[in-house]
């Protein structure tokens, strides 16, 4: 399992974690149709 965090979305993106307060991030997400979760679906999906 491995990640990098990046500070903003494009197409190299696969995954959007959700924070509190999403924004436009979230509609560009959606327009390029990534897989977007929230933040405890990440934490359950590495086990914490």
């Amino acid at each position: 399992l491995g990640g990098q965090v990046a500070s903003g979305i494009s197409r190299k993106v696969t995954h959007v974690v959700l924070g509190e307060s999403p924004g436009s991030k979230l509609k560009q997400a959606r327009e390029l149709g990534l897989t977007v979760i929230t933040e405890d679906e990440f934490l359950r999906l590495i086990g914490r």
